[in-house]
């Protein structure tokens, strides 16, 4: 069954029987999306579905209110709370990873510009050529990139995983049918190649600017210790 097929079956079974028909729908027009952005082909995707015909007849009985048993809302809204504390421990913690990523961004942004610039406000800075200063304060500014694209991503990640997850405790609370939602981000193909040019570029410019700061340093030092020459530790 394609899913143009799909669809129209599941709006007519759902027709004078929910007040949302079209959010469903497109709620499972997204799902078939992901689900072909993933690889599957339409008959697969319907295969993993139940039929429109059953599917609608979880939705809603008349009045637009999901069908469900009240001894299974008790037990579902229990498990919930059994498992919100966990839920929780694991997003905040989510949480400060995204800001210590952020921290960093700035941190190694900052530091990259003083580097470049001989800027060194709190005098923390040790003396360096300033050719070896270019080149690292070059890696540092790609280690910002990098930095800064994880935590937009670990952002977007804590953002799905909520609505992931206040979807999924909705349908067990509520015996929905609304089809769960992914996990991960859901960014498009141009925006995840952007990303990973990014990545790659931003590597590649940290590990080129690194070892070359580190062999320029070494040769106007004449050691592979230069830090030792010039007392950076004293």
């Amino acid at each position: 069954m394609t899913k143009a097929e799909y669809l129209s079956r599941l709006g007519r079974a759902l027709e004078g029987r929910v007040d949302d028909l079209d959010d469903i729908l497109a709620e499972y027009g997204e799902h078939f999306a992901r689900k072909l952005a993933d690889g599957y082909s339409e008959d697969e995707v319907t295969a993993r579905l139940e039929s429109p015909e059953i599917l609608a007849s979880q939705f809603a009985d008349e009045g637009g209110k999901p069908p469900t048993q009240r001894s299974h809302r008790v037990l579902a809204i229990l498990g919930l709370c059994l498992l919100s504390p966990l839920v929780l421990v694991f997003v905040a913690s989510l949480a400060v990873f995204v800001a210590f990523a952020g921290c960093s961004a700035l941190a190694f942004l900052a530091l990259g510009i003083c580097l470049m610039t001989g800027l060194d406000p709190s005098s923390l800075i040790p003396a360096m050529p300033y050719a070896g200063s270019l080149l690292l304060g070059l890696a540092s500014l790609a280690l910002a990139l990098l930095a800064g694209l994880g935590t937009l991503y670990s952002g977007l990640f804590l953002g799905q995983l909520w609505k992931a997850y206040f979807r999924w405790a909705r349908n067990r609370v509520f015996a929905s049918a609304r089809p769960p939602l992914p996990l991960n981000p859901q960014l498009g193909a141009a925006t995840r190649r952007k990303l990973r040019t990014a990545i790659l570029v931003a590597l590649a410019v940290m590990g080129f600017s690194f070892v070359a700061g580190f062999a320029v340093m070494a040769v106007k030092a004449g050691s592979p210790g230069f830090w030792h020459v010039w007392h950076w530790f004293a």
